[in-house]
């Protein structure tokens, strides 16, 4: 893990989780600690646009 950097570590993007991730990807685009996370955001982010119409 030293290998990647203390800029690599990140706090996940949903508002109720406090977990922390390593972002391995090549262009550091993680945002999220998993998939479930991140589903759940982009679900509640959908939802939310669709009661706006």
């Amino acid at each position: 893990m030293v290998h990647y950097g203390p800029s690599r570590f990140g706090h996940c993007g949903a508002a109720d989780c406090d977990n922390y991730y390593l972002d391995t990807s090549t262009n550091r685009a993680k945002r999220f600690c998993s998939a479930r996370c991140a589903n759940r955001v982009h679900v509640a982010a959908f939802r939310s646009r669709q009661r706006e119409v």
